[in-house]
């Protein structure tokens, strides 16, 4: 998006040596990011306030593989398959 302020044929800062385009560029580029920003951090705070985004502290410690998915990669999972196949 910035070079392309830079490189335009019409209006561009090196075919004319104006950088209003560039600013303008930039102007939006600021704009759309705190849009974007704000939009996702509003978005995420309701998710949160209906379903809790984080894991609990003892969740973390069991493991979330145990905690969320009832498995382990260590009892019977992947690392007995390959030492099995060792």
């Amino acid at each position: 998006m910035i070079l392309t302020a830079v490189f335009a044929t019409e209006g561009g800062l090196v075919t004319t040596g104006n950088p209003d385009l560039l600013f303008k560029h930039l102007l939006a580029l600021v704009i759309v990011s705190v849009f974007t920003f704000g939009g996702s951090f509003i978005l995420l705070k309701f998710t949160n306030f209906i379903i809790p985004l984080r894991v609990k502290a003892e969740d973390e410690e069991e493991g979330l593989d145990l905690s969320q998915h009832h498995e382990s990669v260590f009892e019977g999972g992947l690392f007995r398959a390959f030492k099995n196949n060792a």
